[in-house]
């Protein structure tokens, strides 16, 4: 069984197996087209949907803790670094019917697609990252959504988001407004090999911490301060 919905090189993958859900990113577009995210159902291989939100460079995508949101990273017109993010909920409404001659899997046996199965969808909102010069990983916070940890060479960055809770999308007026941008930036002098964000169920106050490991054999941890800077515990 195949996903089949790229053209070219796939560099990110995220799944999510409480609801079934897989998103999948290429670097690049063939033929001079925008790279594209593909959001697919892992029981039936369905391409759910198609999403088109950058110029360029694909590198990371990821779930919030529900799969309520999906956010995909790549590099605009200008060629600076954002996260796109897209409603779920809005993808599925918008989703052919499970055995329908869209899906992965009976493209792979040799039915094609119709124009309307390549339609991409727009995102629902975007967030610049200006202290990136590219991305290499991104997480959401699992407890607060509207929190996500993006890292480049040497940077992490802490973005805030409209609350994903929220009743955004296409059948609701209310549109998210918030400041979309990093509201902090930590510069390390070793490179950035991974990020993750960390929880601790058991203690009263659910903290959560950000953890990084460089390139010269540490492993940091972060933690987020009352002001809401994130500082090295």
């Amino acid at each position: 069984r195949f996903f089949t919905g790229h053209d070219d090189l796939v560099t990110a993958l995220a799944v999510h197996s409480g609801e079934g859900l897989a998103v999948s990113g290429q670097r690049l577009g063939r033929g001079g087209a925008r790279p594209h995210a593909s959001l697919w159902r892992t029981t039936d291989q369905q391409e759910v949907a198609r999403l088109a939100g950058h110029d360029r460079q694909i590198g990371c995508v990821a779930f919030d803790s529900e799969a309520a949101h999906v956010l995909v990273s790549g590099v605009n017109n200008q060629g600076a670094c954002q996260v796109c993010v897209w409603s779920v909920d809005e993808l599925r409404l918008r989703a052919p019917p499970a055995g329908h001659s869209g899906s992965g899997l009976s493209v792979a046996v040799g039915l094609e697609k119709t124009a309307e199965d390549h339609a991409a969808h727009e995102p629902l909102f975007t967030v610049p990252l200006q202290s990136l010069e590219s991305v290499r990983g991104l997480h959401v916070h699992p407890l607060q959504s509207s929190v996500a940890l993006a890292h480049g060479s040497h940077t992490l960055s802490f973005v805030m988001m409209p609350s994903l809770k929220g009743p955004f999308g296409s059948k609701s007026n209310q549109k998210p407004y918030v400041r979309l941008a990093e509201y902090d930036s930590i510069d390390l002098p070793a490179g950035i090999a991974c990020t993750a964000f960390l929880s601790n169920v058991q203690k009263s106050d659910s903290s959560v911490c950000a953890a990084v490991g460089t390139t010269d054999g540490r492993f940091l941890l972060f933690s987020e301060q009352d002001n809401g800077a994130w500082r090295a515990t």
